[in-house]
């Protein structure tokens, strides 16, 4: 999680937010390790995203060449096909466990769901 949050900031917030579905899920486990893993999780992003950062603020220019770099060597296809594993791994793993949660739970998973779907095609677009 860090060295992806610290090498391409847009795919961290994607892998904690099925990270935290994981958990949301994960009702045959003890709340405590979900809650620890979640927020392990969260402090390797946030430390990747402070490395980007203090990359960023050291040389202006960085930004620049990243986003020129991920427009023309990243294109579409291989964008897809990481996203679409990370779909499927998520499902597989998730797939009956939605349907089991309680109301509020439920909710808030769905609405992350919706945030990573929003978050995939938005970040297809901009390829």
């Amino acid at each position: 999680m860090f060295a992806a949050t610290a090498l391409n900031l847009r795919v961290g917030p994607m892998f904690f937010g099925v990270i935290v579905l994981y958990a949301l899920c994960g009702a045959h486990q003890p709340m405590l390790p979900r809650i620890a893993s979640v927020l392990a999780a969260l402090a390797a992003m946030l430390a990747g995203g402070g490395v980007f950062w203090a990359v960023l603020r050291q040389h202006p220019s960085y930004a620049g060449n990243v986003a020129q770099a991920t427009q023309s060597a990243m294109r579409l296809l291989p964008y897809l096909s990481a996203t679409v594993l990370l779909w499927i791994a998520a499902f597989a793993g998730l797939r009956g466990a939605l349907a089991r949660l309680p109301r509020p739970l439920y909710y808030i998973a769905c609405a992350l769901l919706g945030y990573l779907a929003a978050y995939t095609l938005a970040a297809a677009g901009y390829h």
